[in-house]
């Protein structure tokens, strides 16, 4: 009816009177909003949203902008923007392997992308050297960062859910994300377990099931455990509906915990990839620090910082997230100087920070936080910085890729809605650029906290992908 009136005005010459009802559209959208929450018993009053145009004249959004809650991944935006603005985004990180006389000494960077193949690639250029035989230890230099100590996580705590890939910690030679992957296929009767990352000595002891259900829950239904001879327990129901299923463990343990826990998982990791180069290695993987006397053998270099951003906003990784926040700081990098280092760096390009509490840079943490408005703040000086591509490019794009690939609303086009989400316990956020249907941009910050949130998630997520489809269609 109201496209009828509207085509008649213009028929007979009329302007159509309708400014007062678009200017009452975001307001709309945001009572539904909020209406979607009060339906799961959200209240008002533990949300928080900001918009804001960034091009034209429309009308932004402003519900408790000042009030200080989690961010939960949107913090990555303040430690990937930091990194592009710092390290620049062409910048690549390289680990190096060095001799000494008969060790061999694997220099790391902080590089947080050095992957099983990677480390293949690595080790392979050693054996086109015409190396066989390493007769001595294979020393691991994390000099880059600073001890432990300096780098305060406890995987076994934070959630109780040690297993969980996420739940690594940052380490300056992070051999492929401290992953073990295990292939679980149902067949006939049972669930084929198979190991698919080279460890040396490791094997499976599954004691898993055929269940009935939905395949969407499996992770849920099976529980792991992991020895420090790399035994890896399998136990619960594997659904009989699925197609064969990665499943993704951190080797953390009782006994594989702190810098000894990792310096065994680097070492059945090379050994296992050596052996199936014909290599044979009668020493093992120490701590320890590259003298000045080695001579370079082998190198690998990462993606550029620009490529590392965008794998860790796209699909959230904690674990390259922490990794990036330390290397803004100088070596040895600690917690603390890298904080300071994203600070300064982003006051130089004038972001707000009055209320912004920083931890590890990743938002896996319980005390990051900042409000909307001055994450709205962050977003409006990126959207002003040359850099501004690269992060943009970064995010999520509505219900195409990354965390925002389930979504139903896209905008109407791909690339309108581009939002950077979070979800923690009792948190949901999400913040980022929309599109309007007018091809003007906005700024979009949603922030939850509130004790119901974890149970809700889906509802919640519902409601933020209509609101910023409600932003992009006006």
């Amino acid at each position: 009816m109201r496209n009828l009136l509207i085509s008649v005005a213009i028929l007979f010459g009329i302007a159509p009177a309708v400014s007062a009802q678009e200017d009452a559209a975001p307001d709309l959208a945001l009572s539904r909003f909020v209406r979607a929450l009060a339906a799961v018993d959200i209240p008002e009053a533990n949300v928080s949203v900001v918009s804001q145009p960034l091009e034209g004249n429309g009308k932004g959004w402003s519900l408790n902008p000042n009030a200080l809650r989690l961010t939960a991944s949107t913090a990555k935006l303040y430690t990937t923007y930091a990194a592009l603005v710092r390290l620049g985004p062409a910048t690549t990180l390289k680990t190096e392997v060095w001799k000494n006389g008969d060790d061999l000494i694997i220099l790391g960077s902080g590089d947080p992308s050095l992957t099983v193949e990677r480390l293949s690639s690595l080790l392979r250029q050693l054996r086109a050297q015409g190396v066989q035989n390493i007769n001595g230890n294979i020393v691991l230099d994390r000099s880059r960062f600073g001890p432990a100590s300096s780098l305060p996580f406890d995987p076994m705590t934070f959630d109780g859910k040690p297993m969980r890939l996420y739940n690594v910690g940052p380490d300056a030679l992070l051999l492929n994300f401290r992953a073990i992957q295990v292939v679980l296929t149902p067949q006939n009767s049972a669930v084929q377990a198979r190991l698919d990352t080279p460890l040396a000595g490791a094997s499976i002891d599954n004691q898993l099931q055929l269940g009935d259900g939905p395949c969407s829950d499996w992770k849920d239904a099976v529980q792991s455990s992991i020895s420090s001879n790399f035994r890896i327990t399998l136990k619960g129901k594997f659904p009989r509906s699925c197609t064969p299923q990665t499943l993704q463990l951190a080797a953390h343990g009782a006994e594989l915990v702190g810098e000894a826990g990792a310096n065994k998982y680097a070492e059945a990791l090379i050994r296992g990839l050596w052996q199936e180069m014909g290599g044979s290695w009668s020493g093992k993987a120490v701590s320890g620090s590259k003298p000045g006397s080695a001579t370079l053998l082998a190198s690998t270099e990462s993606q550029p910082v620009a490529q590392l951003v965008r794998d860790i906003n796209k699909y959230s990784n904690n674990v390259m997230a922490r990794q990036l926040f330390l290397l803004l700081a100088d070596a040895p990098a600690t917690q603390a100087g890298a904080e300071q280092a994203l600070r300064q760096t982003l006051s130089s390009r004038g972001v707000p920070m009055k209320h912004l509490v920083v931890e590890n840079g990743s938002g896996l943490s319980r005390k990051e936080a900042t409000t909307a408005e001055e994450m709205t703040g962050l977003l409006r000086v990126i959207w002003n910085d040359p850099r501004m591509p690269e992060l943009l490019s970064s995010l999520p794009i509505g219900g195409t890729d990354g965390t925002l690939k389930k979504n139903k609303n896209n905008g109407g086009d791909v690339g309108r809605i581009r939002l950077k989400t979070g979800s923690l316990e009792n948190t949901r956020a999400a913040a980022g650029y929309v599109q309007d249907s007018r091809g003007h941009w906005h700024t979009l910050a949603v922030l939850i906290q509130d004790p119901k949130a974890t149970a809700n998630y889906g509802a919640l997520r519902e409601a933020i992908d209509q609101l910023s489809n409600s932003l992009a269609n006006q």
